[in-house]
């Protein structure tokens, strides 16, 4: 990479991608730039809605969002020869992508001015760096996103482990183990929410973990903790949980129940726009993560630096067409 201004070109561009990747293929630098993310993985699962982009050029940053609407079909009296009944329909909301994380840096080319690949290989790692560092926090907001819009369980006859107190489902400490599973299966299924979608960080990870060991050892008594674990899985995420001091629950999501969205109004070759370069690719750790990178070139002491932004435009959606009120198709259970 040159010191001369107006270099940065669409094979340096090619160039840096390249590095990138196999950045990611080095079992010896990988773990520098691997995003601790794993709660993000359960959005594409969950995932059911379309997600459309708005093209027109005054809606930049505008989406739709189609949901399936099957909320009118109602049980009722048989009628000679009748058919047909209310009319299915998809719910398709507008949303406006508000929702904005960055993570700038800066690379002086003239600190590299005998190595042009070191230069280059500098912008690949900041780029991978910045993916990794909006990523993670993407997944703290995902996480306090469904703490928020965590719906009312239905199921609260009293005399069992738990009780529904507002919009979380409260399990004394001395009985959210791995016997508690009983209980959670029986409050997702009276909601209708299937049971195979759950997140945790710390609770429940040393019953899962130990029940496993245990199982591969044949100790005795424990194949009904295997078959627990199998029936009610559980995606463990340590590290954003903890981030998110939200160690004390687990959290389940019924299919359809939430959307996430990301769109950048660049594609992903350069445009030049005045001083300023700009391009768009896909995240490497956050599913369905657009980002927006941002680059000025700019004279310090008549040698070039290149000032970078990367930009993550987001938004979570809730499925605005659930069928049944306060049951929005999140459940947190919370150890009190």
């Amino acid at each position: 990479m040159s010191t001369t201004a107006g270099v940065f070109s669409e094979t340096t561009l090619q160039n840096i991608r390249a590095m990138a990747s196999a950045r990611m293929l080095d079992g010896r630098t990988k773990l520098n730039f691997e995003a601790q993310a794993a709660v993000a993985q359960i959005i594409p699962k969950v995932q059911t809605a379309n997600v459309s982009e708005l093209n027109a050029k005054d809606k930049n940053y505008t989406l739709e969002v189609e949901w399936i609407n099957n909320c009118a079909i109602v049980a009722e009296d048989c009628e000679s020869c009748a058919t047909g009944g209310p009319e299915l329909s998809t719910n398709t909301q507008t949303y406006k992508i508000e929702h904005c994380v960055q993570a700038p840096f800066t690379v002086k080319p003239s600190s590299h001015i005998d190595n042009d690949f070191n230069a280059q290989q500098l912008v690949a790692d900041g780029i991978l760096s910045a993916d990794k560092k909006i990523s993670e926090e993407l997944c703290h907001r995902f996480l306090d996103w469904l703490v928020t819009n965590a719906g009312v369980a239905g199921w609260n006859p009293g005399g069992e482990i738990g009780s529904v107190v507002g919009n979380e489902v409260q399990i004394a400490t001395a009985d959210f183990d791995i016997d508690a599973i009983g209980y959670m299966t029986k409050v997702l299924q009276y909601d209708r929410i299937s049971w195979m979608n759950n997140i945790s960080g710390n609770q429940l990870f040393n019953d899962y973990r130990n029940a496993g060991f245990l199982t591969g050892l044949f100790e005795a008594g424990t194949q009904g903790d295997q078959a627990r674990m199998t029936a009610f899985p559980i995606l463990f995420d340590l590290y954003n949980f903890n981030a998110a001091a939200y160690n004390d629950r687990v959290i389940s999501i019924a299919d359809g129940a939430i959307a996430f969205a990301s769109k950048s109004y660049y594609g992903p070759t350069m445009e030049k726009h005045e001083s300023k370069t700009v391009w768009s690719q896909a995240s490497k750790f956050f599913p369905g993560l657009t980002l927006e990178i941002w680059m000025t070139e700019t004279c310090v002491n008549d040698l070039f630096q290149l000032d970078f932004n990367v930009k993550g435009r987001y938004e979570f959606v809730l499925n605005p067409a659930g069928c049944e009120e306060d049951n929005t198709g999140i459940i947190q259970f919370v150890r009190v």
